[in-house]
C-alpha cells in the first residue's frame, strides 16, 4: 500500500511538471488530425518565406466581438503562429483588435474590410461592424487580404502574397468575355476576386491583340467571337501564351428567355477543333445534379437540376495537378468533348461526368421537367462524358499566312506565328459555370477550379499542390444517390444513437462488475 502512495505521488508530480512546461511553452509539440493537413504547412509556404531577407510583419486585425460569434478565428489565430513557426521564425504575427487598439478609422486605408453582424449587448440587440482581415508587410512593401473568414485556402493566400510581396513577381490574368449578354461587374465578381488573389487580373477587349505579358488567359464563353478574336486568341497561344478556354456549343441566354441557341460553325470552336478537341452540339445531362430554385404555380421549388451537373471525385485525373486533390465542380449546361489526337500535342481528359449521363442532341430546352423526361427515351444511352480536357504540347495554328483575317485591328499585330513553342490549354465544355450563377450552387469550388487550372496553365504546381490539398466539400448532400445518402444517414444515426450510448454502459457494466469483485473479495 505505501508503495503505491508512492508511486502514485511521483506520477502526480510528473504530471504537475510536464504541464508546467507546456504552459511554459519550453516544448512545442501538435499533431495535426485535420483530414486535410490544414494545419501543416507545406514545403512550398517554407521555400518562399525562406527567400525572405529581412523580417516580415504579419498582423491579423480581429474584432474582439467576433471572436464570441465565430469561432474559426481561433483556428485561424492558432493557423498563423504554427505558420510563422514553421517557416524560420522570419514572420513576426501580432493579432490586433482594431477597436480596442483605436485603429478603427485605418481600416478602409489598409483594405481590410468590415462586416456587419448581430450581436447582443447587456440584453439588446445592435449591430456592429467587425473585421478578420490580415496585413502583410516586408521592407517598404505591403500586402492586404480584406477578409479571412475561413482555413480552407489561408495558406495558399498567405504564400502566394508572400511570394509577391518577396520577390515582387505576380501572375497576370486576363479575362476575355465572349458573351454578349455578360459583363464582368454584373455576372463574374466571384470569379474576379479570387483570381486577384494571383495578382493583376483585367478584362480583355475583343476586339484587340491579346498582350503576351497575360500569364494566362481566360476565354468565357464564345457567342461573340468573330473571326479575328479567335485569330487573336490563336496567335496568343502560338507565342507560347497558356489558355483556359470554356466555350458554348448550345448556348442559354437566361436574360432573354428564349430556347437555348445552337451555336453553327463558330470560330472559336472551329479554333479548339483545330488544336485536336471537338465540341459537339449536344447538351449533356446528369443524374448526379445540383438543387436548384425554381418558380412554380405552387410557388418557389427546390428541384434536381440534371443540366447542371455535379461532378464527383471520381470522375476527375488523378494525375494532373489541377485535379489531383478536386475540390468539386458544378457545370451548367455543358457539353461534351471528343479528343482527336494530334501530333505533338498530348491530351488528358481531366474531368468526365458520372456513369448515369446522357445527352440531350435536338428540342433543347432548360425546363427541369422537360430535362428529366429526356433520360427516359429507349434510345437514350447513358455513360460518362469528357467535359474539361487538357492539352500540352506545340500547337499548330488554325490558320495560315493566306487565311489570316483581314481587318484593322490585327493590320499592327505582330508577325504571323504558324507554330507554338510548348505551351498548355485547357478546354471546358461550357462556360456558364464560371458566372457568379455558381453561388446557387453554394460552394466557391467553380472559382477555385478556374483559379486551379489559372496556376497550372501559368506553371505554378508547387502553390496549386497546396490550393487543392486543403479545400474539401464533405457534407452529406453530395451523397446523391439515394441508396448511399441513406446508408450514410442511417450510419450516423446508429453511431449516435445507439453505439455511444451502448459503450458508456457496457463500460459502466464492466466497471460495476470489477467493484463488485473486489468487494466480495474483502
Amino acid at each position: 500500500m505505501h508503495k503505491n502512495r508512492e508511486r502514485i505521488t511521483l506520477l502526480l508530480v510528473l504530471g504537475i511538471f510536464a504541464a508546467l512546461i507546456i504552459n511554459l511553452n519550453l516544448f512545442s509539440f501538435q499533431i495535426d488530425l485535420t483530414s486535410t493537413g490544414i494545419y501543416t504547412i507545406s514545403p512550398a509556404s517554407k521555400t518562399v518565406v525562406a527567400q525572405a531577407k529581412e523580417p516580415i510583419y504579419l498582423t491579423y486585425y480581429l474584432s474582439k466581438k467576433l471572436e464570441a460569434y465565430y469561432p474559426v478565428t481561433q483556428g485561424i489565430s492558432d493557423f498563423l503562429h504554427e505558420y510563422a513557426s514553421a517557416t524560420g521564425g522570419r514572420i513576426r504575427v501580432r493579432i490586433v483588435d482594431p477597436k480596442a487598439s483605436g485603429q478603427l478609422g485605418d481600416m478602409r486605408r489598409l483594405g481590410i474590410e468590415g462586416n456587419q453582424i448581430q450581436v447582443t449587448d447587456q440584453s439588446q440587440l445592435t449591430e456592429e461592424v467587425v473585421y478578420s482581415g490580415i496585413e502583410l508587410s516586408y521592407l517598404d512593401r505591403h500586402e492586404v487580404l480584406p477578409v479571412v473568414d475561413s482555413l480552407e485556402t489561408l495558406e495558399y493566400d498567405l504564400t502566394s502574397h508572400l511570394e509577391k510581396l518577396i520577390t515582387q513577381k505576380s501572375t497576370s490574368v486576363g479575362l476575355l468575355i465572349g458573351d454578349p449578354s455578360r459583363s464582368l461587374d454584373k455576372d463574374y465578381k466571384i470569379l474576379e476576386r479570387q483570381l486577384q488573389t494571383l495578382g493583376n487580373f483585367q478584362q480583355l477587349p475583343l476586339d484587340h491583340p491579346i498582350p503576351q505579358s497575360i500569364n494566362a488567359l481566360i476565354v468565357a464563353g464564345n457567342a461573340a467571337i468573330d473571326d479575328t478574336t479567335a485569330y487573336f486568341i490563336d496567335q496568343y497561344l502560338m507565342n507560347g501564351g497558356k489558355v483556359l478556354m470554356a466555350l458554348d456549343s448550345v448556348n442559354v441566354d437566361i436574360s432573354s428567355n428564349k430556347p437555348p441557341v445552337v451555336l453553327k460553325d463558330n470560330p472559336a470552336l472551329k479554333l479548339i477543333a483545330s488544336y485536336g478537341v471537338e465540341e459537339p452540339q449536344d447538351l449533356v445531362l446528369d443524374s448526379y445534379n445540383n438543387i436548384v430554385q425554381f418558380n412554380s404555380q405552387m410557388g418557389v421549388v427546390l428541384q434536381r437540376y440534371p443540366e447542371w451537373p455535379q461532378i464527383l471525385s471520381q470522375d476527375t485525373n488523378p494525375s494532373n495537378p489541377v485535379t489531383a486533390h478536386f475540390a468539386g465542380l458544378s457545370l451548367m449546361w455543358p457539353s461534351p468533348l471528343t479528343v482527336i489526337q494530334k501530333p505533338g500535342i498530348k491530351s488528358e481528359v481531366l474531368v468526365t461526368t458520372s456513369p448515369k449521363s446522357w445527352l440531350m442532341t435536338k428540342d433543347f430546352t432548360i425546363d427541369p421537367n422537360e430535362a428529366l423526361m429526356s433520360s427516359m427515351g429507349a434510345s437514350v444511352k447513358k455513360q460518362k462524358y469528357p467535359v474539361v480536357v487538357a492539352l500540352t504540347g506545340r500547337f499548330p495554328s488554325a490558320y495560315t499566312a493566306a487565311t489570316v483575317p483581314k481587318s484593322q485591328a490585327n493590320a499592327d499585330a505582330a508577325p504571323f506565328q504558324s507554330l507554338s513553342p510548348e505551351t498548355r490549354l485547357i478546354v471546358v465544355g461550357g462556360s456558364t459555370w464560371l458566372t457568379d450563377l455558381m453561388k446557387i450552387t453554394q460552394s466557391q469550388a467553380n472559382a477555385l477550379f478556374a483559379s486551379s487550372a489559372v496556376d497550372w496553365l501559368a506553371q505554378d504546381d508547387a502553390l496549386l499542390s497546396i490550393k487543392t490539398r486543403s479545400y474539401r466539400d464533405h457534407s452529406l448532400t453530395r451523397l446523391q444517390d439515394n441508396a448511399e445518402r441513406q446508408a450514410a444517414a442511417f450510419s450516423l444515426s446508429f453511431v449516435n444513437i445507439a453505439l455511444i450510448p451502448l459503450l458508456v454502459l457496457v463500460v459502466g457494466l464492466i466497471r460495476f462488475l470489477r467493484r463488485r469483485r473486489r468487494e466480495l473479495k474483502n
